[in-house]
């Protein structure tokens, strides 16, 4: 017998505790969130601004796409990366990732999507780092401006 009452139950107990440990943090420490909020609204406009339109699919990108999709259509591992401008490969790393964001229902832009939501947590991070490492909220603050313009994370091109 399987009881889905307690699963809830204890589902809701974890959600309450994240709950009350943030709402904790934040009055611990309410200027470093406050930048940080203000910080994911310009990072979101400067990156959420005209998004469909400058989607860049260009010949690299769309054969990336392709060859991601096509693994994850036939159910293959790509075993070589893209080539280099050189006698080499690179790894097959990048394609896994790709073929592992066609597994999230967004359609076939899925790596553009989750490109742009991991660039707002390299955001987050940077701001987290340079807040540990200059000590304070304006260190902090200051990282997390220069990476919310970073012009590369901003054109979504992969």
């Amino acid at each position: 017998i399987v009881d889905f009452g307690s699963d809830r139950v204890f589902k809701a107990s974890i959600i309450f505790t994240i709950r009350k440990k943030a709402i904790s943090a934040i009055k611990k420490n309410p200027y470093f969130y406050l930048g940080v909020f203000f910080i994911i609204i310009i990072a979101s406009l400067l990156r959420l601004y005209n998004y469909f339109d400058r989607l860049v699919i260009l010949g690299d990108s769309s054969r990336d796409a392709q060859i991601a999709l096509y693994a994850v259509r036939n159910f293959t591992v790509p075993q070589i990366g893209p080539f280099a401008q050189a006698p080499f490969f690179f790894g097959p790393w990048w394609y896994w990732f790709l073929g592992l964001t066609y597994f999230l229902p967004l359609g076939i832009f899925s790596p553009w999507y989750v490109s742009t939501l991991l660039s707002f947590v390299f955001v987050y991070i940077m701001y987290v780092i340079g807040h540990k490492i200059g000590g304070g909220e304006v260190d902090g603050s200051y990282t997390g401006t220069v990476c919310c313009d970073i012009p590369c994370s901003n054109r979504q091109l992969f």
